[in-house]
């Protein structure tokens, strides 16, 4: 059984824990303290098309967290956990007249790589996969380190853009 002033201050509390915050109001800052830059910002919006990453589009835009960051450059992994020596061939969207898929036909370091560098602008690649028992492999438990191994795309899954004429950037900014 509570006691009644127990009780009592639990009620008090709550009603002036309430109050304070009420109407989701900050409370003002003490004085001395930093003004919180974050304050007046009511919303952040990220915008990206179907199938891309916010690294895939944004990674290289000016005061990104993105590229630089640790995980953006974890050493890709096959199957069996053992770091590949370069990224398995890019597989394209397209398919020769044998049915055979077509391949970006140059060996890419174990990173990510500006697309436009190897494509020319416009040219489909190959679709990435979006399922989600692949994308939970593909995180590997936070590592991200399965992207490149369980892409039917291959190496193209590392692939980025970094060109600042891109629609998205100028939404950005």
């Amino acid at each position: 059984m509570i006691k009644k002033s127990s009780m009592s201050w639990r009620l008090t509390t709550a009603v002036v824990v309430t109050t304070l915050f009420c109407g989701g109001q900050a409370l003002p800052a003490f004085a001395g303290e930093p003004d919180n830059p974050f304050e007046k910002i009511n919303h952040f919006i990220v915008i990206y098309g179907e199938n891309l990453s916010f690294d895939g589009i944004f990674g290289a835009f000016p005061g990104a967290d993105g590229l630089g960051s640790a995980a953006a450059v974890a050493p890709q992994r096959d199957h069996d956990g053992q770091i590949f020596s370069v990224l398995p061939p890019v597989r394209m969207a397209e398919r020769k007249s044998n049915g055979a898929d077509v391949y970006l036909d140059k060996a890419l370091p174990n990173a990510p790589f500006n697309i436009e560098d190897h494509l020319e602008k416009g040219k489909a690649t190959g679709d990435l996969v979006h399922r989600f028992y692949q994308e939970q492999e593909q995180i590997a438990g936070g590592a991200n380190d399965h992207f490149a191994a369980v892409s039917d795309a291959g190496g193209l899954v590392m692939g980025t853009y970094h060109d600042e004429k891109l629609r998205l950037w100028s939404f950005a900014r």
